[in-house]
């Protein structure tokens, strides 16, 4: 007695690898850009919450010091570069030296790396001031930018007394 011979399928037809990968187009056309959405607008609260940290130690600083704490944009960590844009990175130093720029003997308290994609403007200056009191020497605002455009700005509202609200109403970037 002969048996009839079973024949194992093996793999996918060429059709069911199409409908999976038309599925996955689908979903990936949707996807993609809510997730882009998303984490555009985590890298911007963290810019903001780095911001605030640092704002908060260099008051903490100054008063410890007794001397003024500058907060300036710094593309190699070492030099204020004298741009308002505190997204290519930043340093926060003790003002000891007479002069308006950091001077090699003035001690760095902190230093921030670059922030890919966004633009960080405080709208007074090229630097935040804290004076030794503990004070913001401009009350001002900082405009935290996503240069894509995939989330809207926030903006950090600093006062005097170096209090932050952030606020994402009626805030606008300049065109990058």
């Amino acid at each position: 007695m002969e048996y009839p011979q079973c024949r194992l399928k093996a793999g996918f037809t060429l059709i069911e690898c199409m409908v999976v990968l038309l599925i996955v187009g689908i979903v990936g056309v949707y996807a993609v850009p809510a997730f882009a959405k998303l984490m555009s607008g985590r890298q911007i609260a963290n810019a903001a919450d780095s911001l605030h940290r640092t704002i908060k130690l260099a008051r903490s600083e100054a008063v410890i010091r007794g001397r003024p704490i500058r907060i300036c944009a710094s593309i190699d960590g070492a030099r204020c570069s004298g741009n308002r844009d505190l997204g290519v990175g930043w340093i926060a130093y003790v003002d000891l030296s007479p002069q308006r720029f950091r001077h090699q003997m003035d001690p760095i308290v902190t230093v921030q790396s670059p922030m890919k994609h966004l633009s960080i403007l405080y709208n007074r200056a090229t630097e935040i001031l804290i004076n030794a009191h503990g004070r913001i020497g401009l009350n001002g605002s900082v405009n935290i930018c996503d240069n894509r455009k995939l989330h809207p700005p926030m903006r950090l509202v600093v006062v005097h007394s170096t209090r932050i609200r952030k606020s994402e109403r009626g805030t606008s970037c300049p065109a990058v």
